[in-house]
């Protein structure tokens, strides 16, 4: 297997890893929330609860900490999940302006100054992040993202106002290019620069605005040079495009052809004069890079190693946390010149003693491209393709080593909460429940008694809902009857062929026609259940107290009732009472279950050489059609109207039935009534909130508590936080 087939074989290794954090990082965020829900809700019972105990514990309750960790924690998965999403191994060049980034980049790739410009002089010259991938055979060309009007003033305009402390600090760009630049001249060096640049480049120059918020755009290799640097030859306030440039990523054949799919990220603004937060210069390397070189040009007229390298290497190691197992440091020495080579090696003893850890360190000139390929590049290219798979996998372990000690830290601290207001037992206001209950327990029982008697002295009745809507339907049946014109039976017998061929084609059409019409009795069974089960309800409400727990006062209530039983009322067995509420609130009478199979039978007289189907003489005529045609319809509609007749009382019977059950399931099974008590007691403060004022605030703020903790609970789960 080739270094190329290695790489691409990571690259593919790390897919699923990146799908299993991103499924993290959204069930994280949904943790962070209830963990905010909580957090407000525990500062809400402190200002309701009237108790020093309760009010103490609260206030031991910590899950303000795990919230801002998971949001640190959030920020670093991201970042992590970019870095194994991406479809190329990527390098990292690090340095301080005049080092030789550019140089060394045009070694690796084989582009010139009209790509990737390389000078002395102390001028920074390239003035955005560029990315240079490989694409073997590809002609070059870049693809330019631009700043949009915001990202351009927060991210490159106020971190100058921040690091020169100026004031007015601007609102917007707008309001930073129209207010009048009229700042004192600091009394520093380096912040008189800082702000002669926002001056004369950002605020002076006007030719880049036009540019800000378009979308990216292709360019060819002849264009890239305009946008990437802040060197100009004519110093023309007309090209400043880069000044408008978020990035640039750069597309070409790297002379090296087993590089494989890798990338080169050039990132300026760590230690050059371009101001920009550092933040955003140091994301690059946190989730764009998978291992970093150092470039570092050891002068050989005077040079030391200094606060400024332990600075540039320490801003790296908070964004590459294993940064010395992803680190090389490039020494570029001057060609052909030994006290170059000599100080370059003095540097590379000194290192290790400052605290600059690397994998390997390398002394070259930078615009060898032989040097350069075969000393670094090969190197680091062997080194990432035999060891990236096994430091990406400790990476990502201590990222889960933190989240499942988050995780064991709130859920500590759940625990601590879950009891904070006192259980869900019965305690001595049971004395005074029990009489209550009684008298409700009778109460309900003979209301529903009374109602299941009435229906069963009605059982036998035709319901009047569906005889309703049974006549309705029979009338549409004899109105719309779908039948053809004489003109309509010429005409489709010169289509057909004949006159046969036009009556069988009539008679498929009006099966449907006819049967469409019974569909609608779905209504009117619907609209009987929908009757009886609402005079439920009512003795729910009137005789069982039951209102109080929900808004609904028709049949929605039974749904609304059984979702507030606990599945387990009894931990042994699944809740009877719960079951019966079900059964009722989700029983449904249907035109499909009951009656259309009885329908369907009788509209064998509209099929074709069935043997009811009234057949057409030797000589048919249009006339002889409709007649058949008017024949059987009506014979068919006819017999559904007996068949109608006939079930009319079936709803009654139906409806009876099924309160029957309901009243035998929440009534009459063993220890039903045992169920009752321990469920009404759950809500006695607001079925009777006058004999238990006290508790019904309590209970109500017990409820939400405990609920938003196993939200908390739900979403703290082991499963949903690991990714490894």
């Amino acid at each position: 297997m080739t270094r190329a087939d290695r790489i691409a074989q990571i690259i593919e290794q790390r897919q699923p890893l990146a799908r299993r954090i991103g499924s993290v990082i959204s069930n994280l965020e949904s943790l962070r929330t209830v963990l905010h829900d909580i957090e407000s809700y525990r500062q809400h019972l402190l200002q309701k609860v009237d108790n020093a105990e309760v009010t103490q514990n609260l206030n031991a309750i910590d899950l303000v900490t795990p919230h801002h960790q998971l949001t640190q924690e959030l920020g670093v998965l991201e970042k992590l999940q970019a870095r194994f999403t991406r479809d190329t191994l990527n390098i990292g060049v690090v340095g301080r302006i005049s080092q030789g980034k550019s140089t060394l980049l045009q070694s690796i790739t084989g582009l010139g100054n009209d790509i990737i410009p390389a000078r002395g002089g102390g001028e920074p010259c390239t003035a955005v992040k560029s990315v240079v991938h490989h694409r073997p055979g590809q002609e070059t060309q870049a693809k330019i993202t631009f700043h949009s009007v915001s990202s351009l003033f927060k991210e490159v305009i106020l971190p100058y106002f921040e690091k020169l402390s100026l004031r007015p600090v601007p609102r917007d760009f707008e309001n930073f290019i129209r207010t009048p630049f009229e700042h004192p001249e600091p009394n520093d060096a380096t912040k008189i620069a800082l702000l002669n640049r926002l001056k004369s480049d950002y605020y002076d120059k006007a030719s880049y605005r036009n540019l800000l918020g378009i979308e990216p755009i292709i360019v060819s290799a002849n264009e890239i040079k305009g946008y990437v640097t802040h060197f100009n030859e004519s110093y023309n306030s007309n090209n400043f495009k880069n000044l408008a440039v978020k990035e640039v990523e750069i597309y070409c054949d790297f002379a090296n052809s087993d590089v494989g799919k890798i990338a080169l990220v050039d990132i300026p603004g760590l230690g050059d004069l371009v101001l920009g937060d550092k933040a955003l210069m140091l994301k690059a390397l946190g989730q764009e890079v998978d291992t970093v070189l150092f470039i570092r040009f050891p002068n050989p007229i005077g040079d030391a190693l200094g606060m400024e390298d332990t600075n540039l290497y320490d801003d790296a190691s908070v964004a590459l946390t294993d940064l010395q197992e992803r680190a090389f440091m490039v020494f570029n020495q001057i060609k052909n010149n030994q006290e170059s080579e000599n100080i370059c090696r003095i540097f590379q003893s000194q290192i290790s003693g400052l605290g600059i850890r690397v994998v390997e360190s390398f002394i070259v000139d930078c615009s060898n491209p032989d040097e350069v390929n075969q000393l670094v590049l090969d190197k680091v290219l062997n080194y990432l393709s035999t060891t990236i798979t096994s430091l990406d996998n400790r990476l990502a372990s201590s990222y889960q080593e933190r989240l499942l000690e988050i995780q064991h830290n709130i859920n500590v601290e759940i625990n601590k909460a879950r009891n904070l207001l006192g259980s869900r037992t019965p305690n001595n206001d049971l004395v005074v429940f029990t009489p209550l209950f009684d008298e409700l327990w009778n109460d309900l029982a003979n209301g529903l008694q009374l109602l299941l008697k009435n229906l069963r002295e009605q059982r036998e009745d035709e319901d009047i809902d569906f005889k309703n809507k049974v006549e309705e339907v029979l009338k549409n049946c004899r109105s719309n009857t779908g039948l053809p014109t004489i003109e309509e039976i010429h005409e489709l017998a010169a289509v057909k062929g004949g006159y046969p061929n036009a009556y069988f084609e009539y008679l498929n059409e009006l099966r449907p026609h006819l049967s469409q019409h019974f569909l609608c009795l779905d209504d009117g069974l619907q609209k009987s259940l929908v009757r009886v089960k609402s005079q439920v309800a009512t003795v729910l409400i009137e005789k069982g107290k039951l209102g109080v727990l929900t808004d609904a006062r028709d049949f929605t209530l039974l749904k609304n009732i059984a979702d507030l039983i606990p599945e387990k009322v009894f931990a042994q067995n699944n809740s009877e009472l719960k079951f019966g509420f079900r059964l009722l609130a989700d029983f449904e009478l249907s035109y499909r279950g009951m009656i259309q199979h009885r329908i369907r039978q009788h509209l064998d007289i509209l099929t074709p050489n069935e043997p009811e189907s009234p057949l057409l003489s030797n000589a048919p005529s249009a006339e002889q059609v409709l007649l058949n045609l008017k024949t059987a319809y009506f014979q068919a509609a006819y017999n559904c109207e007996n068949v109608l007749n006939d079930v009319l009382r079936e709803p009654s019977q139906a409806a009876f039935a099924i309160v029957e059950e309901f009243l035998d399931r929440i009534l009459r099974v063993r220890n039903i009534r045992n169920e009752w008590l321990v469920f009404l007691y759950e809500y006695r403060s607001e079925i009777w909130p006058s004999v238990f004022k006290d508790l019904a605030d309590q209970s109500r703020l017990q409820r939400e508590w405990l609920d938003v903790i196993e939200k908390v609970n739900t979403a703290n789960q082991l499963s949903l936080i690991q990714f490894i």
